[in-house]
Order: C-alpha cells, then sequence, then structure tokens
C-alpha cells in the first residue's frame, strides 16, 4: 500500500469513529424516525428535508447562508441552492453524507461558526436525510402504496374531472 491510501484508511476509520459515536447512543436509546432534540425547546427533528430545513438550517445557517449574504458563496435559503450545480465541492451527496461537505462541515463543528454545535440528535437527522437519499419531498408510506395499489381501477369520475380543468 503506498503512503496515500494509508491516509485514505486513517481518514475513513476517523471518520467512521466519528459516526459510532452520533449513530450508537441513539440507537441504544431506542429513537425510532423522528428525534426529539433537548437542546431545541422541544422541537422534533426528523430525517427529511422539511424537517432538517425547519428546525436546523432555517435556525442555524441561513443568518449567514443565504440569497443576500452567501458566506463563502453558499446559499441554503432552499433545497434548489443547496443543490445548485456552481456550488462545489457539492454541500449533499444524496446517500453520501461522509462525502458531503454540508455533513462534514456540522460534524467537526466549523460550522455553525459562532454558535452553538448541533446536537447529536440534529446530526444525525441530517445524516439520515442525506443518507436515504437527501430527497426534497418524503415518499408514500408504503401502507399508502398499498391502498393505492389495492385501488386501481376503481377511480372516481367525479376527482378526475375536477383535475382536468
Amino acid at each position: 500500500m503506498t503512503q496515500q491510501s494509508n491516509q485514505e484508511i486513517l481518514q475513513m476509520e476517523l471518520a467512521m469513529k466519528k459516526l459510532f459515536f452520533i449513530i450508537f447512543p441513539v440507537t441504544v436509546a431506542g429513537c425510532g424516525p423522528a428525534y426529539h432534540d433537548p437542546d431545541d425547546a422541544g422541537a422534533l427533528v426528523e430525517p427529511n428535508y422539511k424537517s432538517v430545513s425547519t428546525n436546523i438550517i432555517q435556525n442555524k445557517c441561513v443568518s449567514c447562508h443565504n440569497s443576500v449574504k452567501k458566506d463563502n458563496g453558499i446559499d441554503l435559503s432552499s433545497y434548489e441552492k443547496i443543490f445548485a450545480p456552481e456550488v462545489f465541492p457539492p454541500l449533499i451527496i444524496p446517500g453520501n453524507p461522509e462525502k458531503s461537505s454540508l455533513f462534514k462541515s456540522v460534524l467537526s463543528g466549523k460550522m455553525p461558526k459562532d454558535a452553538q454545535p448541533l446536537s447529536q440528535k440534529q446530526l444525525k437527522a441530517i445524516y439520515d436525510w442525506i443518507k436515504n437519499g437527501a430527497k426534497k419531498e418524503e415518499q408514500p408510506s408504503k401502507n399508502l402504496m398499498s391502498q393505492a395499489r389495492k385501488n386501481r381501477g376503481l377511480v372516481n369520475p367525479e376527482m378526475v374531472s375536477l383535475n382536468k380543468q
């Protein structure tokens, strides 16, 4: 192995250890898909864009990273701005939080600047959202999808005519 690959392995091991200390306490506590964050006045942080944006990004990031201020050229004011192609390195790589610069910045404590670092539950919600594809909207639940399959072909004609208008 080369010196560079040894360094890459050590960096990956360090990243995995950090993630362990984030994920393990939450797993042991038995949290479901939503995480109560005691540091955020009782807010429930879920691993989806709406919750992450409302409870974390809007509260902790947008004061410095918005369409007017854009610290370091970064605008976090909307989903589309977060994924803007001109932002490099990409802020978020769907499915890969470890390589997403936004996650790495908050995990390291570099962000938010001049503010209290994100709690482990906030970090976990961001991590899970990115790991699950960083989608803007949640996918319909399996129950809704199975119900739709059961009802396939059974369409209310009045609703169809309303949608065409």
